[in-house]
């Protein structure tokens, strides 16, 4: 995946496969999904657009976010 605003990596599994994968990674690291952005389903649904599959997870290592939002909260 070659981009101009982010990072991508071809791996031999298909999307259905890598996407639980890649989210176990994350958790094995500490991180937590915050969000799953489906982008293809949402063009699809929102302006009738195809596109290949695309998704967005946003992740947070929780405990370390946690401790931030409390510390903001707390001023």
């Amino acid at each position: 995946m070659k981009t101009s605003h982010g990072f991508g990596k071809e791996v031999a599994t298909s999307f259905e496969e890598t996407v639980p994968k890649v989210v176990e990674a994350l958790r094995k690291e500490g991180f937590g999904i915050l969000c799953e952005i489906d982008v293809a389903a949402t063009l699809r649904s929102k302006l009738g657009k195809e596109m290949p599959p695309y998704r967005i997870e946003v992740s947070s290592i929780l405990r370390t976010g946690a401790l931030g939002v409390r510390k903001e909260n707390s001023k």
